[in-house]
Order: structure tokens, then C-alpha cells, then sequence
């Protein structure tokens, strides 16, 4: 994965995938790829932290800040 060096924007590359956060789009072989609220957030602080070990608790935090968040069995 590498940062897309473009000014001002916060862009991502892997693969055939291109994250824009700035534009809060993603697209794959240059097709849109719709992904719910949540699915975002959680895939923007993933590729943010890229290369660290993210906990559970590191994820739940930063996707459900004021949330009361339960495992499903």
C-alpha cells in the first residue's frame, strides 16, 4: 500500500484499489465501490494504521467513540 502523494487529499493505493479519503470514495479497477457508514470508518483507520498491530479496543474506540458496543456470539 502506498500514500498517493496529491496536494492537500489523503489518498491510498493497493492493488487495483484507490482510497480517497478526502473524497470519501473508493474504487476498485476504477469502479466506485459503495461501502455502508461504518465499513468506512473502519476501513479508513485500518489502511491508516497500516503496518501496526490494531487492537479491539484501539478499533472500537475509534469507530464507536460514544457507543456501548456488545460481541455477537
Amino acid at each position: 500500500m502506498r500514500l498517493i502523494p496529491t496536494m492537500g487529499r489523503e489518498r491510498y493505493s493497493f492493488g487495483d484499489v484507490t482510497l480517497d479519503v478526502t473524497e470519501h470514495r473508493i474504487q476498485r479497477g476504477g469502479n466506485d465501490v459503495p461501502l455502508a457508514p461504518k465499513a468506512w470508518e473502519v476501513l479508513v483507520h485500518l489502511v491508516r494504521r497500516a503496518g501496526h498491530l490494531v487492537s479491539k479496543q484501539e478499533l472500537l474506540d475509534a469507530v464507536w467513540p460514544s457507543s456501548f458496543v456488545e460481541e455477537g456470539i
